[in-house]
């Protein structure tokens, strides 16, 4: 991108990458993990909503202990931001010494607690690592748990009658 674009466009491109151009292994050992990793196992269940879910640990099981085989570290960094919440950095390094930075991708906890940021950041790690693995740790409900919940409209009708 051109030195200016994020500055006309208010675009921030938080993929920040140290390629080395001589040495196309990182690509050639990423393809290979792709094509072996799954989608973690749905190990928990959420109380309030009784949907089951991908642990932290279930999803580092599929992502880093795979991604380590094909000569990848991956390390997260934790971020508190007071206005935007816990933030998670991840970092992929290669055997070749080339490396990848994603995010931060932050989420605001739901209280001030110290069970409240450790769950925003439980959160933020296991999402920001089924995003760059392209996995999947929860059943797709096509939107509809983010979506509002339609009202009777038939009600309002027969008050206008």
């Amino acid at each position: 991108m051109p030195d200016d674009f994020e500055e006309e466009t208010g675009y921030d491109d938080t993929l920040e990458r140290q390629q080395y151009e001589e040495d196309n292994s990182f690509v050639q050992d990423f393809i290979s993990l792709q094509l072996a990793l799954e989608n973690p196992i749905y190990d928990k269940v959420n109380p309030h909503f009784n949907h089951p879910f991908a642990s932290l640990e279930s999803v580092i099981k599929a992502t880093i202990k795979v991604a380590n085989k094909f000569n990848f570290a991956i390390v997260q960094e934790l971020i508190n931001d007071d206005e935007k919440g816990i933030g998670c950095s991840t970092h992929i390094m290669h055997r070749n010494g080339e490396t990848i930075l994603f995010g931060p991708f932050f989420v605001k906890p739901v209280n001030a607690s110290p069970h409240g940021a450790g769950s925003a950041a439980t959160y933020a790690k296991r999402y920001s690592l089924m995003a760059i693995f392209g996995v999947g740790g929860e059943t797709d409900d096509d939107g509809n748990g983010a979506s509002p919940v339609p009202s009777n409209n038939f009600d309002q009708l027969e008050e206008l009658q």
